[in-house]
């Protein structure tokens, strides 16, 4: 919530760059924070129609991904079960004034996100309060601080784009207009870094004795382009290893009951002596760790990790001869 405040009196001092709004919805939906979010509505469907030719625009994939965060997971809380939201992208120009906005320019390059769910709908009443500060249906102590809807307009309206919201009859869409970047302009080389760590099959052993997290990092590895098995424990992982070889093990430093990440790796390295591993964990001040980095771990990740993080150490170690 103080994060959000301080975006919202901060203004317009975000630094923008020539983005591919596809390809920040694709990395957004293969995101963890996403994923998790999503396992807890399983039967929610979210399809996408992104056009393949679609302008660039000037924006911060920071505050852009802020923007899917919250759009999204309104979307999720509202549809509950078995709903459907769809996010479609295309490029449009104005040829007549647009009457609900008088910051559209005519005969001008856009770019249109759209954002529908299938849920109960928003009713007349709060259409012309959403975007108003600390207005909200939620209960604020169970999910949400009236902030969400408040940045994303701020955000839109930063980039010189507008937001529009309308009754889907069922459900609600949300339009962001966001003009076109020029048509010489270079996109940032942050637009093509997760293409560049994609992965190519190679095998990726999770160790971790929490299987919400395999699972996600499953999902996202295979998107990445790998190939991803996962073991609950130490003991699972030290026998996968033994009953054929990975090409990297992503292990978790502190486990439940049994072998902690330290051990198994020693265990690891008896058998498959130079095997690459990547050390996960939420304590980067740990005895373990030093002693694991004396065993000749090269790599460790403190968590939460983000997405572009985990590919390009991935694409480091398994490159490292």
């Amino acid at each position: 919530m103080v994060a959000d405040l301080v975006m919202l009196a901060r203004g317009g001092s975000t630094p923008t760059f020539v983005e591919d709004i596809n390809d920040i919805i694709l990395n957004h939906l293969n995101s963890i924070e996403h994923c998790q979010r999503l396992a807890k509505f399983p039967n929610v469907v979210i399809q996408t129609n992104l056009q393949q030719d679609l302008h660039h625009v000037c924006c911060s994939h920071q505050h852009f991904h802020k923007i899917l965060l919250n759009l999204i997971g309104n979307a999720l809380e509202s549809v509950q079960e078995d709903g459907v939201i769809q996010i479609s992208t295309r490029n449009c120009r104005f040829i007549h004034p647009v009457l609900s906005s008088a910051a559209a320019p005519t005969g001008e390059e856009y770019v249109k996100i759209s954002l529908a769910d299938n849920g109960p709908g928003i009713p007349e009443k709060d259409l012309d309060h959403i975007f108003d500060p600390f207005y909200t249906t939620k209960k604020m102590d169970k999910s949400g601080t009236g902030l969400g809807l408040t940045i994303v307009w701020n955000t839109v309206q930063e980039y010189k784009g507008w937001i529009e919201v309308k009754d889907n009859g069922p459900g609600a869409v949300f339009e962001i207009y966001l003009p076109a970047a020029p048509s010489n302009a270079v996109v940032s080389h942050d637009a093509h870094a997760d293409r560049q760590v994609q992965g190519n099959g190679e095998t990726i052993l999770l160790i971790d004795d929490l299987p919400d997290q395999n699972e996600t990092m499953e999902k996202m590895l295979i998107h990445m382009g790998y190939v991803p098995f996962s073991a609950g424990s130490g003991e699972e992982g030290i026998a996968f290893v033994q009953s054929r070889p990975v090409d990297l093990v992503l292990l978790d430093m502190i486990m439940g009951d049994g072998l902690n990440g330290r051990q198994t790796y020693e265990r690891i390295l008896e058998i498959r002596p130079g095997q690459k591993t990547i050390f996960l964990s939420g304590y980067s001040k740990n005895e373990e760790i030093v002693k694991a980095k004396a065993l000749g771990v090269s790599h460790f990740l403190e968590k939460p990790i983000t997405r572009r993080k985990l590919a390009t150490a991935i694409k480091q170690v398994l490159s490292h001869k």
